[in-house]
């Protein structure tokens, strides 16, 4: 972005336009709603529309060349707008400007304009909402789509200091969940992962924080995505895939899988949940191998993980057999005794609580009997 004229040339001069629309903007504080009400309501005149999108997408008060008085852009780029309901020739349109003013916030600069370097991050991150928004909105083959990927980043703007776990490629679990988002995006994604992973642990290119490095982030928002329903944002077979590539990695003692996921995991490499499933049964054994005797993650305590035992034990090795046994037998003996301890209790508490209840008024059968 080296000037301003493509912005000037965009809207209206016209006195009786600009007459409108300072009516309007001055006599109140506009909020993002109403601004956005506009933008995608097809009864007002497209110069107005194209007014209101403008503001609600800049990154910079300077950069709206007609009169806006409040120069606060933060509060609008906090909201999002629903580009299913602007109309495709003024979301094309929005599409030219959102890369132009990606452009711009990377740059910090636009002829001699400074931007407010607090205002950085949040405007990147939501320019990346809007491309995730927008990749579920256009066709696959639409050109603009491409174009709007190749902007995409996967990483955070920023990290989150305030954060344990902190930032780390949050956008590209976004693009994974968002249903409306065709594979072909989760793919390309998926495929940029790897390569910086690989580069990570390579070591050509170190990860932004300790902590936040690519591996551990990838697994993470893996996990994240399963549920027991058995409902992925996309298909089984990439999933599957995923798992495959991170068995395929040469690393160990990582700790990558959560214990309490890993029923889930067997249950999306089993497709038909009816184990030994021949299609998946080498990508099964391969993942419980790599969780067990590479990864040092799996550990039993509660009955998500002692189902995940008990259905390793059936179904692998001896060599699992042999780690996985003794944890599940040690297990189950505490939670024996836990048992055996809350009913001990609970008829120490009876024998306790038996004085104190009320006396049956019901007499004896006997006696009954002889009245």
């Amino acid at each position: 972005m080296s000037d301003q004229n493509w912005i000037e040339s965009i809207f209206s001069k016209e006195k009786e336009v600009n007459t409108s629309w300072n009516n309007w903007a001055e006599a109140d504080f506009r909020s993002s709603q109403e601004l956005a009400e506009i933008a995608h309501n097809g009864t007002f005149q497209e110069e107005f529309q194209k007014r209101t999108l403008f503001t609600l997408l800049t990154p910079c008060p300077k950069l709206v060349p007609f009169n806006w008085p409040n120069p606060n852009i933060s509060h609008y780029l906090s909201y999002q707008v629903d580009f299913k309901q602007v109309s495709p020739d003024l979301r094309a349109r929005a599409i030219d400007w959102l890369i132009k003013f990606i452009d711009f916030a990377k740059e910090e600069r636009i002829e001699g304009l400074q931007m407010d370097p607090e205002l950085q991050t949040e405007v990147l991150d939501a320019y990346n909402n809007y491309i995730i928004q927008l990749l579920g909105v256009l066709p696959v083959e639409d050109n603009q789509a491409e174009t709007l990927y190749s902007y995409l980043s996967l990483n955070d703007p920023a990290t989150w200091a305030s954060d344990i776990e902190g930032s780390g490629y949050n956008p590209l679990l976004k693009l994974w969940r968002n249903e409306a988002v065709n594979e072909k995006w989760k793919k390309w994604a998926d495929e940029q992962m790897r390569a910086i992973i690989r580069s990570e642990l390579r070591g050509d290119s170190p990860p932004r924080l300790p902590r936040k490095d690519a591996l551990k982030c990838y697994v993470r928002h893996l996990q994240s995505l399963l549920n027991p329903e058995g409902r992925l944002s996309y298909s089984r077979e990439l999933f599957v895939d995923q798992v495959d590539f991170l068995v395929s990695l040469e690393t160990s003692n990582r700790k990558l899988i959560a214990p309490r996921q890993v029923v889930d995991i067997l249950s999306y490499l089993d497709k038909d949940k009816n184990f030994p499933n021949t299609e998946y049964r080498g990508r099964w054994y391969r993942f419980v191998r790599f969780l067990v005797l590479r990864d040092n993650s799996f550990m039993i305590f509660n009955q998500q993980t002692e189902k995940a035992a008990e259905l390793m034990l059936k179904f692998c090795d001896s060599q699992i057999k042999n780690e996985i046994a003794p944890q599940l037998n040690s297990y189950q003996a505490v939670v024996q005794e836990r048992e055996k301890q809350k009913q001990e209790k609970r008829q120490r508490d009876e024998l306790l609580l038996k004085p104190m209840r009320k006396q049956s008024n019901l007499m004896p059968a006997e006696s009954q009997s002889e009245r």
